[in-house]
């Protein structure tokens, strides 16, 4: 795809929205970098699977992928073998808890196969690998005594040992305290030995080694040499703890290593399965609907929103084109709405390409292009001492080089920026050479030339953002096959410009484009008024369905009455004769009696 156009339709913004919507780094970044497909069958696929995530939102609520460290440092480590921390561990079983449940809300818990439960059913849980590193480790420096029975046994021994040095120290502590050789009563660690803090004078009263020093140097702190000896056996047992510690994390890591395939693509379909379901929630936040795909290059946009406007105050277009028409021109007043119709054109099939759901109605379609080309805003450059005009020119001269009979061309005030002849005289040959190749082409443009080439050949259609005469505003309407006005006469009136001003101009504008726009102004006043009777007719049909709907409503009323009734009578003809029959039971049951 054209780096040009990309940025002109402003992809890049999309795709930041849809990694916000992820939950991992990597379906960020891969977020941010995603890819257009040009190939139907790939983006037919995506979008199958977008609806698949997007119906699982619908009936659980819930994405079933849970976020996770970033694992990819991690993995890099495993295939060297290396030996994991403990916070690497902790990293590759969160993970592993991850896949476990997505695997298990994809693959359980739906009642048939999708695309994405078979792409479940690939991911590797590594299920007892991650329960034995969840219940060894429990935090970045700490490991479970129950790790393993050889470090269980080694902290019991240091325990008893570290007992024994406090039993002793105590005992030492009493009798030293009393010959006030000791600065205060209490047992202190300096250098993970325990010491007694001894008056400075006194040092030769308690045998051992000084291993600290108050700042003051009065207090000096001291090994007594009654419990060296169980230090060293300490120490030397918290160096077993330490060799069996990394024996632990060397058995875990390499567990991992012998399954760094698995894990690497569960990894991968992790991330894929990220994007799917982002794709799913931004879908649901701007009220997004499937698009159809169509082979026959037919663009069908019904009420499509721009997803980079808000949602609730952006007018929604309805435009089509390449079905009795590949050209469309889209004419009307300065800030009507043109640019941004393009741009939801461009953004739309951008979007589509890329599998995310398009802020429109039901029974939008559009075609899979080999190339999505558009020239819209200024691309001046400074450095290349390029005119807007020559800018334009450079940019639409690359994109006549690279079109196909499958590519859309997106073309915003074609011809603008030189004298206006030559540039609507150019403006009419890129169009005819883009209609002669049957390219899919939506241009807009004030040049009259244009509206009448555009009425005067086949293949070709006008349309135009609906301005209202009156309030003298943009309506960001879009109406195809009626072909704007400027309106410029118009709105100089209604703004005080003279009169004799007004008709002198008209009588520097050539007959024909006079002719022209008579004819555009009665197109217009029939239009209204059409749209007059339609809304008259549309309202008349509402009433009608109305009262079709209340009279439907009063029948099963009626129905469900007459039903009530019957039922009530049976029940009544029912409990009649249970009542009957009992009487008679009872009246026979005299009888017996009276016959004894």
């Amino acid at each position: 795809m054209d780096e040009k156009s990309l940025r002109a339709l402003e992809i890049q913004k999309i795709r930041e929205m849809l990694a916000r919507e992820c939950v991992t780094e990597p379906g960020r970044e891969q977020a941010r970098t995603l890819a257009v497909s040009t190939e139907e069958e790939e983006v037919r696929a995506m979008l199958n699977q977008t609806g698949e995530a997007f119906s699982f939102l619908t009936r659980h609520g819930a994405s079933p992928i849970r976020g996770f460290p970033d694992i990819r440092p991690v993995l890099a480590r495993i295939r060297l073998d290396a030996v994991l921390s403990m916070r690497e561990l902790l990293d590759m079983a969160a993970f592993l808890r991850a896949v476990q449940t997505a695997r298990r809300l994809l693959c359980e818990g739906e009642t048939e196969e999708t695309t994405l439960s078979a792409s479940a059913s690939l991911l590797t849980p590594l299920r007892d690998t991650e329960e034995a590193i969840t219940r060894a480790i429990l935090s970045d420096t700490e490991m479970a005594d129950d790790a393993s029975p050889q470090l269980a046994s080694l902290r019991r021994q240091i325990r008893r040992q570290s007992e024994a040095v406090k039993e002793k120290l105590t005992a030492l502590m009493r009798g030293l305290e009393k010959q006030g050789v000791l600065q205060e009563a209490v047992i202190t660690m300096r250098f993970d030995r325990y010491v007694l803090p001894v008056v400075a004078a006194h040092k030769k009263s308690v045998p051992g080694i000084v291993h600290d020093q108050s700042a003051t140097g009065a207090t000096l702190f001291i090994e007594p040499m009654a419990v060296v000896e169980i230090h060293n056996d300490i120490r030397r047992l918290q160096l077993e703890e330490q060799e069996e510690i990394q024996r632990i994390l060397a058995d875990f890591s390499h567990r991992l290593y012998t399954a760094a395939a698995q894990a690497e693509s569960s990894s991968q379909l992790m991330t894929q399965l990220d994007i799917v379901f982002a794709k799913a929630r931004l879908a649901r936040l701007y009220d997004g609907v499937c698009p159809g795909i169509n082979s026959k290059g037919v663009l069908d946009i019904r009420a499509g929103r721009h997803p980079l406007l808000t949602q609730h105050t952006v007018v929604p277009i309805t435009v089509w084109v390449g079905e009795t028409f590949t050209v469309l021109l889209i004419t009307g007043p300065n800030t009507g709405g043109k640019t941004v119709t393009l741009k939801t054109i461009g953004l739309f099939a951008l979007m589509t390409q890329t599998g995310l759901f398009l802020p429109a109605e039901e029974g939008t379609q559009m075609p899979v292009f080999d190339g999505i080309f558009a020239d819209i805003g200024d691309e001046q450059s400074i450095e290349q001492n390029l005119s807007t005009f020559s800018s334009h020119m450079k940019q639409i001269a690359s994109i006549m080089r690279e079109v196909t009979p499958r590519s859309l061309v997106l073309l915003d005030e074609l011809g603008a920026g030189t004298d206006p002849a030559e540039g609507a005289a150019l403006a009419m040959s890129i169009l005819e050479e883009l209609r002669r190749k049957r390219i899919r082409t939506v241009v807009t443009s004030h040049y009259a030339e244009l509206k009448a080439y555009s009425l005067s050949h086949a293949g070709a259609e006008n349309a135009s953002m609906e301005f209202d005469a009156v309030s003298l505003r943009p309506t960001y309407r879009l109406l195809v096959g009626v072909p704007g006005n400027s309106n410029a006469f118009l709105i100089s009136a209604k703004l005080g410009l003279e009169r004799s001003l007004i008709d002198r101009a008209r009588s520097y504008v050539d007959e024909d484009a006079r002719k022209l726009d008579k004819v555009l102004a009665g197109a217009e006043e029939y239009r209204v008024s059409a749209q007059a009777q339609r809304t008259e007719a549309e309202q008349l049909r509402r009433t009608l369905e109305k009262e079709k709907r209340e009279l439907e409503k009063e029948r099963k009323a009626l129905e469900q009455e007459k039903e009530q009734a019957v039922k009530k009578a049976k029940r009544e003809a029912e409990k009649i004769r249970e009542q009957a029959l009992a009487e008679a039971n009872d009246t026979i049951e005299k009888l017996k009696k009276l016959s004894e």
